[in-house]
């Protein structure tokens, strides 16, 4: 019937006048979130630089600030400019801060290689500080045996 047709249309106007309104809403938010996003990121990175500053700090002995320019940057120079030892260091500091940050509750720390520049000395350091760390389990793929002074359990292939 005329009144059935009526009510059918009627109903779906109100739907389609439902979901404008919902998308109005969503538009605003995208708007609003897209505004923040800016804010959001660099709160993000000084998180990770702060926490890639402390360990790295830690891990060396001697206070160093690491920022974001193109890549890392540490103590206002490009990360270029550093050792193969220290960029070791600089590349754990950096799992760790990433670790810690993005996936607090996380148990575990994998690390592939992590020494590859470093004498038997600063690894066996390195070594420490990362069973320090708070990790109920590290991983450690090397072909390096200072690794084996601080392993409860050893795979070799």
């Amino acid at each position: 019937s005329l009144v059935e047709k009526i009510t059918r249309l009627k109903e779906e106007v109100d739907s389609y006048r439902s979901t404008i309104a919902d998308t109005r809403i969503n538009n605003q938010l995208l708007r609003a979130l897209r505004t923040i996003k800016p804010q959001v990121a660099n709160k993000i990175w000084q998180t990770v630089c702060s926490t890639v500053s402390h360990y790295f700090s830690l891990m060396r002995d001697q206070q160093s600030v690491v920022t974001k320019g193109d890549g890392f940057v540490v103590d206002g120079k490009d990360v270029s400019s550093l050792s193969g030892s220290t960029l070791d260091i600089l590349g754990i500091a950096i799992r760790i801060a990433l670790t810690k940050t993005f996936m607090p509750s996380c148990r575990f720390l994998f690390l592939d290689e992590p020494f590859a520049a470093g004498d038997a000395q600063r690894q066996a350091k390195a070594l420490g500080f990362i069973t320090s760390t708070g990790f109920d389990q590290v991983i450690v793929v090397t072909h390096e045996d200072t690794t084996e002074a601080v392993a409860d359990n050893l795979i070799a292939l």
